[in-house]
């Protein structure tokens, strides 16, 4: 199969358009595996506390953690997936 010029530029464009995708989802696996590690984190956290280990409230709902464990802008919530 050969392309004519115009096919070349078609093809060079969707190309382009996949790399920009390829990049994007990248980025996005990146997110998650970062937010992923974070929820492990807070899994311990609770584990220990439920286990004795920890005094006080919970960890996870202590100061400060729920903005460590907020979701991205634009990321699926609760109420969005209703």
């Amino acid at each position: 199969m050969t392309f004519d010029r115009h096919g070349l530029e078609q093809c060079s464009r969707v190309r382009d358009l996949v790399a920009i995708k390829l990049a994007e989802l990248d980025e996005r696996l990146s997110e998650l595996r970062a937010f992923r590690r974070s929820l492990v984190g807070s899994l311990r956290e609770c584990d220990a506390a439920l286990a004795g280990q920890r005094d006080g409230e919970c960890p996870v709902v202590a100061l400060g953690a729920p903005r460590r464990l907020a979701p991205r802008r634009g990321a699926l919530t609760r109420e969005r997936l209703r």
